[in-house]
């Protein structure tokens, strides 16, 4: 009999268990919680200047991405990296 105690009050407990109240989170929570995700650096920006692609080759780059590359700037495309590739190497 002892030995069907020890289960019994585990079986007993575990089901005590599942009726616990869980409260759910505050209205809101997740739509602040996304938006805290979203923040990447709220710092001011440096006062060195941006580098990178200028305005008319992102430009260009955004109409490319939008319309899709035609077999014609694919080519260019390999054209150019493999010109980058070797003015790299020397």
């Amino acid at each position: 009999m002892p030995s069907r105690t020890i289960p019994c009050l585990l079986a007993a407990l575990l089901l005590a268990a599942g009726c616990a109240e869980i409260s759910p989170p505050p209205l809101g929570e997740s739509a602040r919680m996304a938006a805290l995700n979203q923040k990447i650096n709220p710092s001011p920006a440096p006062d060195y200047p941006v580098t990178g692609f200028d305005g008319v080759k992102g430009r260009v780059m955004m109409e490319i991405y939008q319309t899709g590359m035609s077999s014609e700037q694919k080519e260019v495309k390999e054209l150019e990296s493999t010109m980058g590739k070797m003015q790299e190497s020397q």
